[in-house]
């Protein structure tokens, strides 16, 4: 009886918190959702009501979209910068944080704290002193100075993650390997790598949202046409004197479609890596 009592207590603030849930989802949904209608509606109908449905679907505007910013060509200059950007960042912060996590040496405190502040420094204060460093090195407009850019970039949170879930590995593991004849390499490679997974996919994920969306950066460092990130091309789409709205959410739609795939793909591996990471940290 009592159980029953509580349950219709509880009933009000279930549905309560339920419908806030659906709110916040809508609030989230729905603008992508416009977006994608919006891409298939003419310029001037766009004009006159923009929140209409569309009476015509005008694929031509993706057509268009793909030919006046070279979207394509773009979209593969940010596959290029993400590859490289997981590969390095996960092995880099993955033997970093092991490191971290497993010896102790003098100023690790230190040097770890030094990575952590990398998160709290705005990235786009660093944009002149940056470009002036490329610059004197001859690096600008060399997709090296966009790969080693997003790397550091990234490196910080990761090292975090990383280091989080290692602490968790019993170091038994590494003693039995040790003891078993295994080098560091094995035992880094085979042992403790594969039960980063959860890890690795939440870092992957996040690395790749941040490098395909990334936009400041790409404009100063890497300004040749054939350089040009996706977060770059869409901007062509609009001028001082018009804006082809439109064509501009056709291309927005095309390069938010593979990150808005891949990250539906993969939300469980990021979740799941969150909480691993919280718990063993």
């Amino acid at each position: 009886m009592q159980m029953k009592t509580n349950q219709r207590r509880m009933l009000p603030a279930s549905i309560a918190l339920n419908v806030f849930c659906v709110v916040i989802s809508l609030i989230c949904i729905v603008p992508v959702l416009w977006m994608y209608v919006s891409s298939i509606r003419g310029n001037a109908s766009f004009m006159l009501n923009p929140i209409a449905f569309p009476k015509e679907f005008v694929i031509q505007n993706y057509v268009a979209a793909s030919r006046i910013s070279s979207i394509f060509m773009a979209m593969g200059n940010s596959t290029l910068y993400v590859i490289f950007s997981l590969v390095l960042v996960n092995i880099g912060a993955f033997i970093t944080s092991y490191f971290f996590s497993r010896y102790e040496f003098k100023g690790k405190n230190f040097i770890f704290s030094v990575y952590l502040a990398g998160m709290l420094i705005p990235l786009y204060a660093l944009m002149v002193p940056v470009f002036v460093q490329y610059k004197i090195l001859g690096l600008l407009n060399n997709r090296l100075a966009l790969v080693i850019t997003y790397f550091a970039m990234q490196m910080p949170l990761a090292i975090f993650l990383y280091r989080s879930f290692i602490d968790g590995v019993p170091r038994e593991l590494d003693d039995a390997a040790t003891i078993d004849g295994c080098s560091i390499v094995q035992r880094l490679s085979r042992i403790i790598f594969p039960l980063c997974r959860p890890i690795i996919g939440t870092i992957s994920i996040l690395t790749a949202i941040s490098v395909w969306n990334e936009f400041a950066f790409s404009v100063i460092l890497t300004p040749k046409t054939n350089l040009r990130t996706v977060a770059v091309a869409v901007r062509f789409f609009s001028s001082d004197i018009k804006v082809d709205y439109t064509l501009q959410f056709a291309g927005l739609c095309m390069v938010t479609l593979p990150i808005l795939l891949l990250y539906i793909a993969f939300s469980k591996e990021i979740m799941k890596g969150m909480i691993s990471g919280a718990v063993k940290g």
